[in-house]
C-alpha cells in the first residue's frame, strides 16, 4: 500500500459528517473513489515512465519529470486536505471537490504530455536502445488530435478486441515520432486466423485519419468512415498520427479466438508490427 492510498482510506467515513442535500450531489464515497482513482492513475503513470532509468536526453524528459513531481506533491496536499475535511465539524467539502477535479484534469494532461516518453520507455524495456518512433493504442471513440502532447494512449504488446457476430469495433493506433520524422507511413492488416477459420478481409480496415476532412463531415456515417483515406502520411516530430482500425464480425462468424498483425511501414525506417488478438463470443440468444 502506498503513502497516498494510506492517506485516503479515512475518506470513506466522511458520509457521517455531511448534510444529506450535499450527499445527493456528490457523495463522500464517490469523491473518495475519484481521489483513489487519481492516485492509482498517477502511480500507474509513474511506473510506466520509470524515470529513474530514463536518461535526461529522452524525448520530453525534463518537462514531464517536472510535472510528475509537481502532481505528486499536489496529490499529497489533497490527501492531507481530505483528512482535515474529515476532522472538521463543518467540512470544507466544495474546496475538496474542486481540488479533486483539478487533479483529474491535470492527470489527463500529464498522460497526454508523457505519451512519447512512455512509448520510448516501453520500447527500451523491449531491448531497443535508441527507438526512433513507436506505437500506442487508444480506445477513444473520438478522433485524436494531431498535436504532440494532445492525445492519450497506451503502449501495449498486443491489441485485444472482443465482439459478437454481427458487431463492429474500432480502435486507434497512434504513430508517435520520438527522435525524427516518420515519413510516408503505410498501415496494413494481416489475415485474422484462428481455430474457427479465417475472417473475411473486407470486414477489417486500417486507415489514417485525414484531419482535413474532419471539419467537413456530413450525414450519419461514423466519423472514421468519412475522415479516413488511402494515404501514406508523414508525421513530423511535433505531431502524432492516428490510424483507425475497424473490425466487423460477420453475422455468421464462428466464435473463437483469431490472431493477426498490424504492420506500419515508414519510408526509410524499420517497420513495426503490433499483434492483434480478436475474440468473437457466441451470439446472444433472442429474448422470448
Amino acid at each position: 500500500m502506498t503513502r497516498h492510498t494510506q492517506l485516503l482510506l479515512p475518506l470513506l467515513s466522511l458520509a457521517a459528517l455531511l448534510p444529506s442535500a450535499l450527499r445527493a450531489q456528490d457523495t463522500p464515497e464517490q469523491l473518495g473513489a475519484r481521489l483513489r482513482q487519481a492516485i492509482e492513475g498517477y502511480e500507474k503513470l509513474v511506473k510506466a515512465l520509470d524515470l529513474g532509468r530514463v536518461p535526461v536526453d529522452a524525448p520530453d524528459y525534463r518537462p514531464v519529470s517536472d510535472n510528475v513531481r509537481e502532481l505528486g506533491e499536489r496529490l499529497e496536499a489533497t490527501s492531507r486536505l481530505a483528512l482535515q475535511v474529515q476532522a472538521m465539524a463543518q467540512p470544507d467539502w466544495p474546496r475538496l471537490a474542486t481540488a479533486v477535479e483539478l487533479l483529474e484534469n491535470d492527470l489527463h494532461q500529464l498522460r497526454c504530455q508523457s505519451l512519447p516518453l512512455r512509448v520510448w520507455a516501453f520500447l527500451r524495456k523491449q531491448g531497443q536502445k535508441k527507438p526512433e518512433w513507436g506505437l500506442a493504442v487508444s480506445r477513444s471513440p473520438e478522433p485524436l488530435p494531431q498535436a504532440r502532447g494532445a492525445c492519450d494512449g497506451e503502449a501495449v504488446e498486443t491489441l485485444e478486441i472482443s465482439l459478437r457476430p454481427g458487431e463492429q469495433q474500432m480502435a486507434q493506433v497512434i504513430v508517435v515520432p520520438l527522435m525524427r520524422d516518420v515519413r510516408r507511413v503505410q498501415g496494413s492488416v494481416g489475415k485474422l486466423k484462428g481455430s474457427a477459420g479465417t475472417l473475411p478481409a473486407e470486414g477489417v480496415s486500417l486507415l489514417p485519419v485525414d484531419h482535413d476532412r474532419l471539419t467537413h463531415l456530413q450525414g450519419t456515417e461514423p466519423w472514421w468512415r468519412q475522415a479516413t483515406a488511402q494515404a501514406r502520411p508523414t508525421v513530423p516530430t511535433d505531431m502524432t498520427q492516428a490510424f483507425v482500425l475497424v473490425v466487423a464480425a460477420p453475422a455468421d462468424a464462428r466464435p473463437g479466438a483469431y490472431s493477426g498483425r498490424l504492420r506500419f511501414a515508414p519510408e526509410g525506417l524499420k517497420a513495426r508490427e503490433l499483434p492483434l488478438r480478436l475474440t468473437i463470443s457466441a451470439a446472444e440468444a433472442p429474448t422470448p
